[in-house]
C-alpha cells in the first residue's frame, strides 16, 4: 500500500548517556564501529531485563541481520516488547512488519494500530503514514480532516514527505474542514504526549 512505505529502522543511542544502563553505551559504540556481535552481546541481557531501548535495538539487529541471522519473527518479538512500553520507534517498526508481512501474515488493521500509537507518541514518520492512510482510505475510513491534522503534525516535526501530502489533502477540502483539521492539530500540539487521547473523532 502506498501509505506504508518502509518505515525508518534507525538504531537508537540515548540522548543522555549518563542515564543509560551499564553496557548500553558500550553496545552503541560497538555498533558504530561495525562490531555487531559485540553490540548484540551488550544489548541482549539488557533487553531481557526489560530495557526498552535495548529491546528496540535488538529488534533492529534481527530485522537487518546485524551480528545475528536475519529473523523477522525475533525482530517482531523484541519490537513488541519495547512497543508495549510505549517506545514509539518500536511501534512504528512493528507496524511496518505487519504492513509488509515480514515474519507474520500481513495485517493492515494491526499495522495501523501500531502506526497510530507511534503517531500519538509524536513520531513524525508515523504521523505521516497515518495521515496518508486517512487521506487515501487505505485500511481505514477515508477522512481528510484527520489526514490533514496528522500530516500537519508530521510537517511541523520535520517529516520531508509530509508537505506534498498535506497540499494534496488540502486541495480536496472545504474551508470548514481545513479549520477543523487545524484546530485538531493545534490542540494536540499544546498537550504533552500521552496525557490526553489525541483525536476523539472515530
Amino acid at each position: 500500500m502506498h501509505a506504508w512505505r518502509a518505515a525508518a529502522l534507525a538504531f537508537l543511542a540515548l540522548a543522555f548517556p549518563s542515564l543509560a544502563p551499564a553496557g548500553f553505551q558500550e553496545g552503541v559504540a560497538a555498533h558504530q564501529r561495525g562490531d555487531y556481535p559485540a553490540a548484540f552481546k551488550e544489548f541482549k541481557p539488557l533487553a531481557e531485563q526489560g530495557v526498552a531501548e535495548a529491546q528496540f535495538n535488538l529488534g533492529v539487529m534481527y530485522r537487518q541481520g546485524l551480528g545475528v541471522g536475519q529473523d523477522f519473527a525475533e525482530a517482531r518479538k523484541w519490537y513488541r516488547k519495547a512497543a508495549d512500553q510505549g517506545h514509539a520507534k518500536a511501534q512504528l517498526n512493528l507496524g511496518t512488519l505487519y504492513a509488509q508481512g515480514m515474519g507474520v501474515k500481513a495485517d493492515p488493521a494491526e499495522a495501523l494500530k501500531w502506526y497510530k500509537r507511534a503517531a500519538e507518541g509524536g513520531l513524525p514518520a508515523a504521523q505521516r503514514i497515518l495521515g496518508e492512510a486517512y487521506a487515501r482510505g487505505e485500511g481505514i475510513g477515508r477522512d481528510l480532516v484527520l489526514a490533514h491534522a496528522w500530516l500537519s503534525l508530521a510537517e511541523k516535526r520535520g517529516d520531508p514527505e509530509a508537505p506534498a501530502l498535506l497540499r494534496e489533502a488540502a486541495a480536496q477540502m472545504t474551508p470548514g474542514e481545513l479549520w477543523e483539521a487545524q484546530r485538531l492539530a493545534e490542540g494536540w500540539a499544546r498537550r504533552q504526549t500521552g496525557e490526553i487521547p489525541l483525536f476523539r473523532r472515530p
